[in-house]
């Protein structure tokens, strides 16, 4: 059965069907802004500070990096991990959807669920990322072993995964409808006109710090400075401030 073709209103008779409306606005909200931090971070640590600025001019960026990770780990958990009737998780909603639901789409709903497999999937990171909040980000747990510190560890690829699953979760929870799960600004989905500037805040900030930096016009600047720091470049670090001087206009080095 193709669910994406049947309104919520088939499916469910009020009173259901208004809480159903306004719980999946308040997980797409969240799920839009994990996705929004994520999409940040991945902006920020995929970005060069190595080769355009020094070390001291990093702290805003790595504090946003920082906040931005512990504030993902504490979005899923309380999205996924916190198993109580009376908190507003995902799971617990899920099942409600299936309890409400009328009776003759019920299966064909479990098999969608199913082709998800959203516990199968990531019971392990659940079980990881809820220690780690509450050993080191809810909670500053005393006498916390090395080992549990070990296995307690998060990964950015972990938070990326299970940000992927949520959004296919969300997905399958969602009726005759398809979601933007990042703002429009923000979505490659969004279509803009021929030579309009489509790139991000976050990307015109980071742009802008490399466009300022010394060493992407030291070749006009000082070429017998940039003949001594080429040496030290490798190919790939040649590319990147080439990338940069093309958006300049300038030529490639």
């Amino acid at each position: 059965m193709d669910f994406t073709m049947i309104q919520d209103e088939e499916l469910f008779e009020e009173p259901f069907l208004s809480e159903y409306r306004d719980e999946m606005k308040f997980f797409y909200s969240e799920l839009v802004d994990l996705n929004l931090h994520l999409f940040i971070i991945d902006k920020i640590r995929r970005f060069r500070f190595d080769l355009f600025v020094s070390p001291n001019q990093t702290i805003f960026f790595s504090t946003v990096l920082n906040s931005f990770f512990d504030s993902s780990i504490l979005r899923i958990t309380r999205l996924v991990t916190d198993a109580k009737e009376s908190l507003r998780t995902i799971k617990p909603f899920k099942n409600k959807i299936i309890k409400n639901m009328k009776p003759h789409y019920v299966d064909d709903f479990k098999k969608r669920l199913k082709e998800v497999d959203f516990e199968k999937n990531t019971n392990e990171l659940q079980n990881k990322i809820r220690a780690r909040r509450d050993q080191r980000i809810a909670h500053m747990i005393r006498n916390v072993s090395e080992e549990e510190l070990r296995n307690s560890t998060v990964y950015l690829k972990d938070l990326f995964d299970l940000r992927e699953q949520l959004n296919l979760l969300l997905s399958a929870l969602s009726f005759g409808t398809a979601r933007m799960m990042l703002p429009l600004a923000y979505s490659e989905l969004v279509e803009h006109p021929v030579g309009v500037d489509s790139r991000t805040d976050i990307e015109r900030i980071l742009d802008q710090i490399a466009f300022d930096s010394q060493i992407v016009s030291l070749p006009e600047a000082c070429p017998i400075l940039w003949e001594a720091r080429k040496k030290q470049l490798e190919e790939h670090d040649i590319q990147e401030i080439n990338r940069y001087r093309q958006k300049l206009g300038l030529a490639n080095v």
